[in-house]
Order: structure tokens, then sequence, then C-alpha cells
């Protein structure tokens, strides 16, 4: 598929299927240069067929065992410049963004590892007002 020849898409069949990617953020494999082209990759392909993607975006990854605090407004890496170039990518062809949570983690754990909200966390108005 040409990139530069995009046109508006059409649906092909008359049934359609939705692509969500969770916890995409700009850590671990969607750091690697690879894995983003492979990422841009099946965008073209949904894209093509008339398919809308999806991603439930982290804003902000944090690996505290790791020391890693990758917060991309504020740090322009090259691998961060080719994760939001590849959000754009995606937007650039009708995909969508969700926020799945600024950094999806709670306490010391990784970010889209741990669970942010359950019966013993953040269960109550209290406690969700105070990581704010």
């Amino acid at each position: 598929m040409d990139r530069d020849k995009y046109e508006n898409y059409t649906r092909h069949t008359e049934k359609i299927a939705l692509i969500r990617f969770e916890d995409v953020t700009a850590g671990e494999e969607y750091l690697d240069s690879e894995n983003l082209e492979k990422f841009r990759i099946v965008v073209d392909y949904m894209f093509s067929v008339g398919a809308p993607v999806h991603i439930a975006w982290i804003p902000k990854f944090v690996d505290p065992p790791n020391g890693i605090d990758n917060d991309i407004s504020k740090d322009y890496s090259m691998s961060n410049a080719n994760f939001l170039f590849t959000i754009e990518y995606l937007l650039k062809r009708n995909g969508v963004i969700g926020l799945q949570g600024y950094t999806h983690q709670y306490g010391k754990e990784v970010s889209a590892e741990g669970t942010e909200f359950n019966k013993e966390r953040n269960n109550d108005e209290k406690n969700v007002r105070k990581r704010g």
C-alpha cells in the first residue's frame, strides 16, 4: 500500500470489527523501533480494509524498581519521538485514542502491570482524590 496515496476508505464487507490495543505506552515493547514499525503495518492494513483501530494509551510509563519515569512530554529522546510519530500515524489513519490512565499503575508497580482499583486499593472517594 502506498502510504502517500491514501483516500477515504470504504468498508469492503457488511461486518466490521474494531481492534483495540491495550496498554500502549512509551515503555518496554513500544519503545522498540521494529515493534513500532510492525504496529504501523497493522494500522495500514486495518485502514485499507476500513476497520477502525483503537488504542488504550498510557501517557507516562513508570517502572519504579528500575528507576524509569518516562514522561514523553518532557523527555525528547529519539525513541519517544518514534513513539509519538506512531501515535500521529495512527490518528492520520482514522485511529482512536482512549486514555487508559496517566501511569496506569499503583505504588511501586510497573505501568500496565498492576491493579489500580480493587476492593483494597482506591476503593473510596478519599483515596482516589488523594492520588490526584
